[in-house]
């Protein structure tokens, strides 16, 4: 299991085929395999879609 920081401002993350996807300005920055992420720490200005919320 691991641990997510996302400090990038103004980046997104939602949820895709099992993955979350991080993004900003339409370019995905990384994908994280929802069974292996245990715990995620955003900062600043990162938003999370509502259905990503739902599976963390």
């Amino acid at each position: 299991m691991s641990f997510a920081y996302i400090t990038e401002k103004g980046a997104t993350i939602s949820k895709k085929d099992g993955r979350f996807v991080v993004g900003r300005n339409h370019e995905t920055l990384l994908e994280i395999p929802e069974e292996t992420l245990e715990g995620l720490l955003v900062t600043d200005t990162v938003q999370l879609t509502s259905h990503a919320i739902v599976s963390l």
